[in-house]
């Protein structure tokens, strides 16, 4: 039960017993309080109790402890049994609490001994392990002195007397700095036999906790939703022209029209390719653009360049419908204001651009042919990139790194 409802309980049986005043006298002189004014009294005490602070403080304490103490014990258990515990790192407090419990002491040797007269000692020897504690007590109890006591670890003196006479105790403890074997040595010089008690016993080094932090990977597989945009191509033009010289009266040696570019969204470039020539026509058939079309290749800068005309004879331009009738008649004209990759040439270019920019200002292809005996063929090829958005579902290997604290005993 809660504290408010401990209280409001306790009033309500405060107010219940008021009454009793009334109807309850008491003659108990000593006091000169009514049985109810007692229970009251009781009441008000017991409720002061419930609610003062330290109190209640005290008693949430006490069960913090004692689950503490149920936690640690429990986790001691699994330690001692299985050897090691793991836990969270946000419990490194609670790991540095954990302590293997304290090693019992085991007798070794509790004697009655009778000591022989003998120049050869009588040796017990007791093995150990390092950091153990070995407790001798050792008490003459009657007859011919002892001539020499000593106890040694492995064949090292580390504690001698002489001349032990009856009623002679001795108490010592020795920590073993290695494993080995501690040895105790009696001799009895004399003619008659002497009598002595002999308690050894063993306390086993206390082990320790090792707490060691570590990290463990392992990965989740997550769908995600991604966009990918993919750079896309599209050819527009790819005509072959003929420019007959001006000697040929029947037909025209230039020829011009409108650019027809495609209508897509998100174009973001356009190049062109014009070739004057079979032999201009021959060397862009041969020219390699990894897998793929020359000028293609070219617009995504995979080659940086392509065949190139070797005929001054034809002029080629790009202008807009004014500019390409005064390129014509040979007037001084204005090519059309394009934004050129480094690498262009005068028959060919890349164009950083959205195409949709020449709707109200188309562009024109003119190309004239200033020889009076040739003729020549033109070959002109124009692409558009683009970009296309497509929404996938993909699986993602999702690294987790899980912290724990690894708690052994050594």
């Amino acid at each position: 039960m809660n504290t408010s409802k401990t209280i409001h309980l306790l009033m309500l049986s405060l107010f219940l017993i008021l009454p009793l005043e009334g109807y309850s006298q008491s003659n108990n002189g000593e006091s000169g309080k009514t049985e109810g004014e007692k229970l009251v009294e009781d009441a008000s005490k017991k409720i002061k109790t419930l609610v003062n602070p330290s109190t209640l403080q005290k008693k949430s304490e006490e069960v913090v402890t004692r689950k503490l103490k149920n936690a640690l014990d429990s986790l001691t258990q699994i330690l001692v049994t299985k050897g090691k515990v793991c836990l969270d790192t946000a419990q490194r407090k609670l790991a540095t609490m954990l302590k293997p419990p304290p090693e019992d002491s085991v007798t070794l040797a509790n004697l009655t001994i009778s000591v022989l007269g003998s120049k050869v000692p009588m040796s017990y020897p007791y093995k150990v392990a390092e950091k153990d504690t070995l407790s001798i007590q050792f008490k003459h109890l009657k007859g011919w002195k002892i001539e020499q006591f000593r106890i040694s670890a492995d064949g090292e003196v580390i504690y001698e007397a002489a001349n032990l006479k009856s009623g002679k105790v001795i108490k010592e403890r020795f920590v073993a700095k290695k494993s080995g074997t501690m040895t105790v040595e009696l001799t009895n010089r004399g003619y008659l036999p002497a009598r002595a008690k002999l308690l050894v016993t063993l306390f086993k080094r206390n082990k320790e906790t090792v707490v060691v932090e570590k990290s463990d990977t392992l990965y989740e597989e997550v769908k995600e939703v991604i966009t990918l945009t993919d750079t896309l191509s599209e050819y527009f033009l790819d005509n072959t022209l003929s420019l007959n010289p001006k000697i040929d009266i029947t037909s025209s040696p230039n020829q011009h029209f409108q650019l027809p570019f495609p209508k897509l969204d998100q174009t973001i470039g356009w190049a062109y390719w014009v070739g004057v020539g079979n032999r201009t026509t021959e060397q862009y058939v041969a020219a390699t653009g990894g897998g793929m079309d020359p000028l293609e290749a070219y617009a995504r800068g995979r080659i940086n360049y392509l065949p190139e005309n070797r005929t001054a004879d034809v002029k080629v331009a790009l202008c807009d419908k004014h500019n390409t009738e005064r390129f014509l008649h040979g007037t001084e004209y204005k090519p059309y204001p394009l934004a050129k990759n480094i690498n262009a040439r005068d028959n060919y270019a890349y164009i950083t651009s959205n195409t949709a920019d020449y709707t109200k200002r188309p562009i024109q292809f003119a190309a004239i042919n200033n020889s009076t005996l040739y003729d020549y063929p033109v070959w002109i090829k124009a692409l558009v990139l683009y970009t296309q958005q497509s929404i996938v579902e993909i699986t993602l290997k999702k690294p987790i790194i899980n912290k724990s604290l690894e708690i052994t005993i050594q």
